[in-house]
């Protein structure tokens, strides 16, 4: 009787499970198994607990920034115009994306001055630092900064490289120099060997002699005969670039070329000029420039510049300011147009050649200085 009552219990326990939403009997079959294999994998990982707790935790990726993004960025120069579109580009870019932009520059072009500022700025609080450093000199203090966590940026040029530096927005140095060669390539005889004087800024670094470098290059490809007679440093200040071109152009009896490696001497108006121009109404005289800024369209409509190749100073500073919120949103960069020597990324913002020709329709897009 017991036993009888035993199996009349089990049978109403079955049941009552089954009213209460438990899985059929096929369910159960194929839970069973499974449930046999959770158990194994079960134990294989209480054994495996000690060699889990010693392997290093996977690094997650860095988090988005909460609140509003801050960046410092340290100019060149407050007294050079050329940077004026690059500040456009910086602050335009930022104000769409809601970022806080901490502007500063030394009234003229001092590395020592600038270091002095990245040391200040880094110290500020902001989330990520773009320089457009003078010299190699700035490298000591932007490293600083980088090794604060800070990621910075190098703008308009590639004199610094070192394995920290987040990446690098510019101009091709070389690049923007060949083009302003082979511009001029196509309208010098090949018989004539050409006397040319040279305006740049020593003090400038790498980017000045990497554009002479690549303008004389382009004559070497195309055969033209050349010789420097003459190479002027004018510190990045305007009133000495045209102080030396007047001077220079007065005094010397064989020149019959001038390249400016920078824009300089024609971002001024063109009455500054008295003898550039009265030199150039010479037969045989030429003139080709580095840059295309606004004021240099008057030099074009006298006759005074041939030709020139200019930089986007815009697209710099917006590809800094968007790339510079991807790192500290956590995002990766878009593949480097090439690196440099230390493998740090390089994005070119693009170059522009400008031959006489076509000048009026280049420079009818560009916004005016005021």
């Amino acid at each position: 009787m017991k036993k009888v009552l035993a199996v009349i219990l089990a049978a109403a326990m079955v049941l009552s499970l089954a009213g209460c939403g438990a899985p059929a009997a096929q369910e159960q079959k194929e839970a069973a198994p499974a449930a046999t294999e959770a158990a194994k994998e079960e134990a294989k990982a209480e054994e495996a607990a000690p060699a889990a707790e010693a392997a290093p935790a996977e690094e997650a990726a860095p988090a988005a920034k909460e609140g509003p993004i801050k960046i410092g960025f340290v100019n060149m120069s407050s007294g050079n115009p050329v940077f004026y579109d690059l500040e456009l580009g910086v602050k335009e870019t930022a104000a769409k994306m809601g970022i806080d932009v901490e502007w500063v520059a030394p009234a003229t072009a001092d590395a020592v001055q600038q270091a002095t500022l990245v040391e200040q700025i880094s110290n500020t609080g902001i989330d990520a630092l773009a320089v457009v450093p003078y010299t190699q000199q700035l490298e000591t203090s932007m490293k600083a900064a980088s090794e604060k966590g800070i990621p910075v940026a190098q703008v308009s040029g590639s004199n610094i490289s070192y394995a920290d530096l987040a990446f690098t927005v510019g101009t091709d140095q070389y690049g923007v120099g060949n083009d302003v060669g082979k511009l001029a390539a196509q309208k010098l005889d090949p018989t004539h060997t050409y006397k040319i004087g040279v305006i740049t800024d020593l003090g400038g670094g790498e980017a000045f002699e990497l554009r002479i470098e690549g303008f004389e290059d382009a004559l070497k490809e195309a055969g033209i005969p050349y010789e420097i007679i003459g190479t002027f440093s004018c510190e990045d200040d305007i009133t000495k670039a045209v102080e030396a071109v007047e001077s220079f152009t007065a005094t010397s009896e064989d020149l019959d070329f001038w390249f400016f490696a920078g824009g300089w001497p024609l971002m001024t108006d063109t009455s500054a000029l008295p003898n550039l121009k009265k030199w150039h109404e010479e037969d045989g005289h030429w003139c080709f420039s580095v840059d295309a800024f606004p004021p240099m369209e008057a030099f074009f409509e006298e006759g005074i510049c041939d030709g020139c190749s200019g930089q986007f100073y815009y697209n710099m500073g917006q590809l800094t300011v968007e790339y510079l919120a991807k790192l500290i949103n956590g995002e990766a960069l878009p593949t480097p147009d090439s690196t440099l020597a230390a493998g740090d990324p390089f994005y070119s913002s693009g170059t522009l050649a400008v031959p006489a020709e076509n000048y009026k329709e280049v420079f009818s897009q560009m916004t005016p200085w005021n």
